[in-house]
């Protein structure tokens, strides 16, 4: 009776890919691609500015109580997780679209997706709904979903921290 329902299941998720698999599968290598050329370089050079205006120029156990004492290193901190939540949340917006889309067994032009993804991550942007971005920047990085997502790719906890 599981392996059934299971079989089911599964045939129920790949009939929602189905209808929008290519305007889904472009959006996520374009995501991807952002992510990984424009985003994450863009917030290290944010988190490299921040030992920069207090006068390091790496990160070590010496340096790190220091650098964490300074409030510039918590307004960028903050600044980095905004934006990150905000790519994160464009992202989930535009899978929903898309799956919304392939429910009522409509096909979604790229655009269209992107369009509709950005303005209801915008509506997100709305104070009411910022414990939600709250939310999403702590479980995010708890869950396994760094190894698929773009923007924590490459970004470690560095070993003196851990030990």
């Amino acid at each position: 009776m599981r392996l059934k329902a299971l079989a089911l299941f599964l045939k129920k998720i790949w009939g929602l890919f189905a209808v929008n698999l290519l305007p889904l599968t472009i959006f996520e290598i374009i995501y991807k691609f952002m992510a990984a050329f424009i985003f994450k370089p863009l917030l290290s050079a944010m988190m490299l500015m921040v030992l920069k205006v207090n006068g390091y120029s790496y990160l070590v156990n010496d340096n790190f109580a220091e650098i964490i004492k300074r409030p510039g290193f918590w307004m960028i901190l903050i600044v980095v997780l905004f934006l990150a939540s905000i790519y994160m949340v464009f992202d989930i917006c535009c899978i929903i679209v898309c799956f919304h889309a392939s429910y009522r067994r409509q096909k979604i032009p790229l655009i269209e997706m992107i369009r509709c993804g950005f303005l209801r991550a915008i509506k997100i942007l709305h104070p009411k709904n910022w414990r939600m971005m709250l939310f999403l920047l702590l479980i995010i990085p708890m869950s396994q979903i760094i190894a698929v997502s773009g923007i924590y790719k490459g970004f470690s906890i560095p070993n003196f921290i851990m030990q």
